[in-house]
């Protein structure tokens, strides 16, 4: 009877790894998707988004986002490293950045505010607390 219910169980584990492991990516693709449409995309896909749990590596494929006023921004792939112990303190560390393919229309207005493929950008923790007010990106 013990040896069932282990076999179950870790039959149960097994699965929900699974699961998560393969729903991961796509959740991650379509909160992106969103995302970049919360942040002014008139229109944004992602092709396809790799992830490696163990290695804190990810990879998002085929980017594009066209801002309301034809502005774009596009990217063939972005390799991002990150390290994951630092999520403990609730804290993020990118390793490394690689971004291949990358067209982007840049505006920038009088007040330095930056539109990035016509998105704009959300503002920088600690980097400016009058941009943290206003809820944009400045330079």
């Amino acid at each position: 009877m013990r040896h069932k219910r282990l076999i179950t169980v870790s039959t149960i584990l097994v699965a929900l790894t699974v699961v998560i492991l393969v729903s991961l990516p796509l959740a991650t693709r379509h909160y992106l998707q969103q995302w970049l449409r919360d942040q002014g995309a008139s229109q944004a896909t992602v092709e396809d988004i790799d992830f490696n749990p163990f290695t804190g590596r990810a990879a998002i494929i085929g980017l594009v986002a066209d801002g309301t006023d034809g502005a774009r921004l596009s990217v063939k792939t972005a390799r991002v490293d990150v390290r994951w112990w630092p999520l403990t303190s609730r804290r993020i560390y990118i390793e490394s950045v690689e971004l291949t393919g990358v067209h982007a229309d840049v505006e920038q207005d009088t007040d330095g505010f930056l539109k990035l493929g016509g998105l704009e950008l959300p503002p920088i923790a600690g980097d400016d607390p009058e941009a943290e007010e206003i809820g944009r990106a400045h330079v």
